[in-house]
């Protein structure tokens, strides 16, 4: 595995801090307030990664369906998820499905967010690590992808699942280098991103 891993300190929660500050909760989320920062986490550091490879992109956001795009037109979503145990190969990503058909971006970025077990999800401060564990295009994921309804006990960590979603096993998408070498790199868009 080669996830990218990031430690997350105060500078990241100071900017989630002031993206936060008046946002308003989606309507059909199960986290409601306590989604947005969770979210505008993993976008930081979707953000800054793409910023450390030289890579531009469009904040779009203001946008329902996706949350950036690349300058060649490609738009992208990122995923983040919550997490007591670091993310391995058999655990999955998700989008969840009350906004599953709305959003119709190319391509998914996921991340995963690393707590302490038994601390409170409602504290973003509490995230001590960051993953980017991959990528895929928006057509893989629903061929990949399986849906699964609220109550649903997951697998790879015996929860039962908090709302109805779409998963994909990480085994299943690019890993971070995989999406650096056949879609960020010089010259190699013209086949699209290999997952």
């Amino acid at each position: 595995m080669s996830y990218i891993k990031v430690e997350l300190n105060n500078e990241h929660f100071k900017r989630v801090d002031t993206l936060c500050e008046n946002m308003p909760a989606w309507r059909l989320s199960y986290r409601g307030e306590e989604a947005n920062p969770v979210g505008v986490l993993g976008e930081i550091i979707v953000e800054d990664w793409l910023r450390g490879l030289n890579t531009p992109f469009v904040d779009e956001r203001d946008q329902t369906t996706h949350d950036y795009s690349f300058v060649n037109g490609d738009t992208f979503e990122v995923k983040t998820k919550d997490r007591t145990k670091a993310p391995l190969d058999y655990y999955v990503a998700t989008a969840p499905a009350y906004n599953h058909q709305h959003q119709k971006p190319n391509l998914y970025i996921f991340v995963s967010l690393l707590r302490p077990k038994g601390s409170s999800q409602k504290n973003v401060r509490n995230f001590t690590h960051a993953y980017i564990v991959g990528s895929c295009t928006r057509e893989h994921f629903e061929a990949h992808s399986i849906f699964r309804e609220k109550g649903y006990e997951d697998g790879s960590n015996k929860l039962p699942i908090k709302f109805d979603c779409f998963n994909i096993l990480l085994n299943e998408i690019a890993l971070p280098n995989i999406f650096v070498k056949n879609y960020l790199a010089p010259n190699s868009r013209e086949g699209g991103l290999v997952t």
